[in-house]
């Protein structure tokens, strides 16, 4: 999958972005106040954020061979436990949603697409979408973050 995410400024000033990775935010594990903390930062300074892939973890499934009950936070311990994930996730990233450029799979996210046949990503994504200013391509997982950048008049 192959996406393009234009991001347009003023010539000369800086483009601060963000890029995050293994973030594994549905297990207890996750350190959320960090996470928030770095969020924040990127809130106050206007960053861009690049979400590159395992936001969610995902060994917590029912039938998952890999995970276990110790591995579930605690609000997810419910019947409909991937919703729970889901709908944790868009309100958590409520705030920086506009301006989350990508989020893009890792193994996890691919994993329960071909074992469990749910997509979290494209739930989260469609839900942060949402939100007033929010513009968040789903990416691949694989890939390359470039930037170019043209003159404001449209020369060079």
């Amino acid at each position: 999958m192959h996406n393009n995410v234009h991001v347009f400024n003023h010539a000369f000033d800086p483009i601060n972005v963000m890029l995050l990775s293994d973030i594994h935010w549905d297990n207890p594990k996750c350190d959320r106040a960090l996470l928030k903390n770095h969020l924040d930062i990127a809130l106050v300074k206007g960053m861009r954020i690049l979400i590159n892939g395992d936001t969610i973890c995902g060994m917590t499934g029912k039938n998952d061979r890999r995970g276990s009950k110790a591995q579930i936070r605690k609000e997810f311990l419910r019947d409909d436990h991937w919703n729970s994930i889901c709908e944790g996730a868009i309100e958590f990233f409520k705030p920086y949603a506009h301006l989350i450029d990508v989020i893009g799979y890792g193994n996890h996210e691919i994993s329960l697409r071909e074992n469990l046949e749910i997509d979290v990503l494209k739930f989260i994504v469609n839900g942060l979408n949402q939100i007033d200013g929010a513009n968040i391509q789903l990416g691949g997982y694989g890939g390359w973050c470039v930037y170019s950048f043209k003159r404001q008049n449209g020369q060079g």
